[in-house]
């Protein structure tokens, strides 16, 4: 998200006016930017997974290393998601960079507190982490990540498509 929405403060800023005025171009500029603010999130994950991986095969609970990594990497896709809605928001209409944070948002609320509210389970598939498989199960679907791999991909779409075509800063 931090990352994003730097994109926003460099440009309000009158940081990236020079830039485009070279060599770079938008696509790239902004390519670059949605580089890092995906796969630094994932390579968290990914630590965070392997600490936990290492910390449950050593307690002997039943949770296997390779298990618990691959159930990190499961997790990625969900983590794009919530990135590429800011990513379309910062791309698109940047003149609400609040909204950027709603993927997050949404994804806290469904996610934790939805259960305990006890919502329906059609709003609580709203968010991208409900959509992760347990590894562990023999029947484990991987549909769910196809979808929002499709979701982030569109929203992805959304964000290059208006950054290219609007005025920095005036928006």
């Amino acid at each position: 998200m931090q990352s994003m929405l730097k994109v926003r403060t460099e440009e309000l800023e009158d940081r990236v006016e020079p830039l485009m005025a070279g060599a770079i171009a938008r696509p790239r500029y902004y390519g670059s930017n949605v580089l890092i603010a995906l796969i630094a999130p994932a390579v968290y994950v990914l630590i965070a997974g392997l600490v936990i991986a290492t910390l449950a095969s050593n307690a002997d609970i039943g949770v296997d290393f390779g298990d618990a990594i691959l159930q990190a990497v499961a997790t990625i896709p969900a983590v794009w998601t919530v990135i590429a809605v800011s990513v379309a928001v910062i791309g698109a209409r940047p003149a609400v960079p609040l909204a950027a944070w709603v993927g997050v948002l949404a994804s806290f609320v469904l996610t934790l507190l939805g259960p305990t509210f006890k919502l329906w389970d059609w709003v609580l598939a709203i968010s991208p982490f409900w959509q992760i498989p347990n590894v562990t199960d023999s029947d484990a679907d991987g549909w769910g990540l196809v979808w929002i791999s499709l979701v982030t991909l569109f929203f992805l779409l959304v964000g290059f498509a208006g950054f290219r075509r609007r005025d920095l800063a005036r928006q």
